[in-house]
């Protein structure tokens, strides 16, 4: 009841806005048009186009070792690699017919989707290629793959149940192509709709510099990436760009439950912070080995983190090895 208030307030506050600064709001659709025929629909179409076609071969599949190691279902390792390649919100889409399919069930999708569900390498490189060069923005995407891994391993399992034998049952007679063309037509509203309330909450709240980007990032993803573009220290920007591509933004979440409603809001969350949490650390590592090649410098307190989260993540793989995981398959 809260929530149905809360966002009839929110739709007439906005509306208000719109109302009586029409110019603000015509401006930022504009922009936001722009930045998703420039930037969205090339960095994430053609990846919506291959995971649909390929999902019911792919995603059934099982990389060696991969299964017993994330501790997920037989044959859904698959999930895993197509979600470092195909980008939000991809992965949950997939794994959600995977549930509706009977493929997988409940607690594994509400798990798998806190580390299959990822910025794709296009979007990284595309967009934060021109702000920090294409070894840093390639090596980015390195550390969000590192970083789903690590959630994987990190993340606790309850008991898996049996998922169906048959597979993943997916239309490939062209269905595949206006579930893309929808699912792209609902990401591309929706990065709209928060380049517009970001411009009033601007309106309002003039910050600038790193308050804006965060603030920015933290509401919609893609803006802010952009607004990072303005910050003077390229180790700052590295290091809240992989905070940002991890969280996905506010934005992202709405988008991963418009495709997947099954999935827990307060799990993806609290998997997406958990995902950031690892990525900035790995990324305040590599800052230094990037951006000051002749001055190698050891950052102590991210490296002990980072050793102290994989001690962690392996007593943890260890005392999980038993009843509750999958077996290899070679």
């Amino acid at each position: 009841m809260k929530t149905k208030y809360s966002r009839l307030v929110f739709s007439i506050f906005t509306l208000f806005f719109i109302i009586i600064d029409p110019k603000t709001g015509s401006q930022s659709a504009y922009e936001a048009i722009n930045m998703c025929i420039k930037s969205v629909i090339p960095s994430i179409f053609p990846f919506l186009i291959l995971g649909n076609f390929i999902a019911s071969d792919l995603c059934s599949c099982s990389i060696p070792y991969m299964d017993s190691m994330l501790r997920i279902p037989k044959k859904t390792s698959g999930y895993f690699l197509l979600s470092l390649v195909c980008g939000y919100p991809v992965g949950a889409g997939l794994l959600q017919k995977a549930y509706d399919s009977n493929f997988l069930s409940k607690q594994d999708l509400q798990r798998m989707v806190c580390f299959c569900n990822n910025a794709s390498p296009a979007f990284i490189i595309g967009i934060l290629s021109s702000i920090v060069g294409l070894r840093a923005s390639v090596f980015m995407w390195v550390i969000q793959a590192l970083s789903s891994l690590m959630l994987g391993i990190l993340l606790p399992n309850e008991a898996m149940n049996q998922q169906n034998e048959k597979g993943l049952n997916i239309d490939k007679s062209g269905s595949f192509m206006s579930a893309s063309v929808i699912t792209m037509a609902n990401i591309c509203g929706w990065v709209i709709a928060f380049k517009i309330i970001i411009a009033y909450l601007y309106k309002l709240l003039p910050l600038k510099g790193l308050f804006y980007a965060l603030l920015t990032g933290v509401l919609e993803l893609t803006n802010g990436i952009f607004a990072l573009s303005e910050l003077r220290s390229l180790r700052a920007i590295y290091t809240i760009a992989a905070f940002m591509l991890s969280f996905g933004g506010i934005c992202v979440v709405i988008q991963t439950k418009s495709i997947a409603p099954t999935i827990s809001i307060r799990k993806l969350l609290t998997g997406r912070l958990l995902h950031a949490g690892i990525s900035c650390t790995l990324a305040s590592i590599a800052t230094p080995i990037l951006f000051t090649p002749h001055k190698m410098q050891i950052p102590l307190l991210p490296l002990f983190l980072c050793v102290v989260t994989v001690g962690y993540m392996l007593l943890i793989f260890n005392k999980k090895s038993g009843s509750n995981q999958c077996e290899s398959v070679v």
